[in-house]
């Protein structure tokens, strides 16, 4: 990043700049009456096991500049200070889990297409149908339909009411990407496991940046 000198920037641009600011955002979650319920901004300690940072420091950016330096130089992973990784499992919300619910539909055969009279059907009989990916109608562009989320006789009302042209995420050919009941099955069990043992040695932690070996020089994943 390279920083110069705008006259410009107090007046046009300051203020777009700090809502950008990873930093502030993270401040924002974690002050937040709301949002600090049931989210918060992993750490470098949260993301990156003990034994990869010699440093013993947890939050480097948090403890000053000489100690984000210091890290950076001597730890083998780091965590890239403008990324933010949010964990949202302190408290159980209601529309769950939408990352595992993304990533489980890269498996073609836990997944199945449904017409819109089918899902509909399933819906009223009491069969839980579940989205797999997005739907999302343009206009306006906003999604009704999430990764993980039920499909309710509303959203399918609200469905077959739109004339909109475009519907990314439904194929008027196949319909409803929506996952089988061995999949909900998998999800289910999932939620009740314990976590996942951390990665091992050649494997990067989630949002980290690897230092290489020679001054300076990084790979990110």
């Amino acid at each position: 990043m390279i920083h110069v000198w705008d006259r410009d920037f107090s007046q046009k641009v300051e203020d777009t700049f700090h809502e950008a600011n990873a930093m502030r955002l993270r401040d924002a979650v974690e002050h937040h009456p709301l949002l600090s319920r049931s989210m918060r901004c992993l750490t470098t300690a949260d993301l990156i096991p003990a034994g990869y940072r010699p440093t013993g420091i947890e939050r480097p950016l948090r403890s000053g500049l000489a100690n984000m330096i210091r890290a950076w130089e001597t730890d083998e992973f780091v965590l890239d200070p403008s990324r933010i990784t949010k964990d949202g499992s302190g408290q159980p919300t209601p529309e769950g889990d939408v990352r595992r619910a993304f990533y489980l539909a890269d498996n073609d055969s836990y997944c199945e297409y449904l017409k819109q009279e089918e899902a509909g059907q399933r819906v009223e009989s009491g069969e839980q149908v579940v989205s797999t990916t997005y739907v999302t109608p343009y206009p306006p562009g906003y999604p009704v339909l999430v990764p993980g989320q039920v499909f309710s006789p509303q959203i399918l009302s609200f469905m077959r009411s739109l004339d909109t042209p475009e519907v990314h995420g439904y194929r008027p050919g196949l319909g409803y990407r929506v996952y089988t009941d061995k999949a909900l099955e998998i999800a289910a069990t999932a939620r009740l496991a314990p976590p996942p043992d951390p990665a091992g040695p050649a494997a990067a932690p989630p949002g980290a940046t690897r230092r290489e070996p020679g001054p300076g020089r990084r790979a990110r994943r």
